[in-house]
């Protein structure tokens, strides 16, 4: 979790596969924190493009660790 002042707590996982991401802690997190962005690093998706997966209301953007640092980055983002 990253957690700068006045804005939402954003959420992290790492996985080295997208497809090892079960949902469940992740979902009780936002349940405390239901605001700001959630992310799942993986390594299977280096030189890959991020994409976005729902589960229920839960919103997830898997991305490999260059397009998290990227996203963390951007000046004025909100997340």
């Amino acid at each position: 979790m990253i957690a700068r002042r006045g804005k939402p707590p954003v959420a992290i996982e790492c996985k080295w596969s997208a497809s090892e991401f079960d949902p469940a802690a992740m979902k009780i997190f936002r349940t405390a924190y239901p605001d700001g962005a959630s992310f799942v690093v993986t390594a299977d998706l280096c030189g890959a493009h991020p994409y976005t997966r729902r589960y229920g209301p839960l919103s997830v953007t898997f991305v490999s660790l260059e397009d998290l640092i990227a996203s963390l980055a951007r000046p004025g983002d909100d997340r």
